[in-house]
C-alpha cells in the first residue's frame, strides 16, 4: 500500500465512524427527535452516490467505507420509519403509549 492508500484509509475511517456516535445515541434513546429526516436522506443520498462510483472506479476504499456508512445511515432510517409507524397507530388508537 502507498501513502495515497494509507490517506484514503485515514479518511474513510474518520467519516464512516464519525456517524457511529449518532447510530448510538438513536439506538440508546430509542428516539429520533432532534435529527432532520431530510438531513439524513440527504446523506444517504451522497453515501449512495460515493458506493456506486467507488464500484464503478474498482476503489476497494471507497466502496468498503461507503458500503458501512450506508448501514448506519439506513438503521437512522429504519428507526424514523418505525417511530413514524408508532405515531400513526397512536393517532389512530391502535396503540396506547
Amino acid at each position: 500500500m502507498n501513502w495515497i492508500g494509507s490517506i484514503a484509509i485515514i479518511g474513510g475511517l474518520g467519516t464512516t465512524f464519525s456517524f457511529a456516535p449518532q447510530v448510538y445515541k438513536v439506538y440508546q434513546q430509542n428516539s429520533t427527535d432532534g435529527l432532520s429526516p431530510y438531513m439524513i436522506g440527504i446523506h444517504f443520498g451522497g453515501v449512495t452516490c460515493w458506493l456506486v462510483y467507488g464500484v464503478l472506479i474498482n476503489d476497494y476504499y471507497v466502496v468498503g467505507f461507503n458500503g458501512i456508512t450506508m448501514v448506519m445511515v439506513f438503521t437512522i432510517i429504519a428507526k424514523f420509519v418505525q417511530s413514524f409507524c408508532k405515531k400513526e397507530k397512536y393517532q389512530q388508537g391502535v396503540i396506547q403509549m
